[in-house]
């Protein structure tokens, strides 16, 4: 059966079976458009499809109009996010170590160790906050270094929000 994708101001008519999932026609779309075809959200009638959802029991007829919604992936916006996905990686595991500084801090707040040994780990504990410190501002370096066009919006989201995580820890 012949059916037509409306994609924005694009139309395209493509014949599928009933047999067919979602997934199919999605991939069909990714040939079509170029848009990944896990990016792509369908809407029949209103309702968005799932990709395990099979033609014949979503009651599509003949001529039957579907939306397709997704952007196409640019590769210098893949790569850029590759790049602060990398970044944030490593922000994940410096705040964890900071987590654990903090638990240490607190621990020697309560207490629990007394003269020489208190001194000694409250200078290494200054050493941990210092190179953390260092590390992060070292990160914030290499995100200020990822080219982020203003069409780039997800990775401009995504570096926009790793930024912040690392000012919230920086205080």
């Amino acid at each position: 059966m012949k059916v037509i994708i409306n994609q924005g101001l694009k139309k395209y008519t493509i014949v599928i079976e009933e047999s067919y999932s979602v997934k199919d026609v999605a991939d069909i779309m990714e040939t079509l458009t170029e848009i990944p075809a896990n990016s792509q959200k369908l809407i029949y009638k209103g309702r968005m499809l799932q990709f395990e959802d099979k033609i014949a029991n979503i009651s599509l007829k003949e001529g039957d109009k579907l939306m397709l919604l997704g952007r196409k992936h640019c590769s210098e916006e893949q790569a850029s996010l590759q790049e602060i996905l990398q970044i944030e990686k490593s922000v994940d595991k410096q705040e964890k170590r900071l987590h654990e500084l903090q638990a240490e801090v607190e621990g020697i707040q309560k207490g629990w160790l007394e003269g020489d040994i208190l001194k000694e780990s409250c200078a290494n504990q200054q050493k941990k906050a210092k190179a953390m410190g260092e590390y992060f501002m070292q990160l914030l370096e290499k995100l200020d270094r990822v080219k982020t066009d203003n069409e780039h919006k997800s990775a401009r989201l995504r570096k926009k929000s790793v930024i912040n995580r690392i000012q919230v820890s920086l205080k």
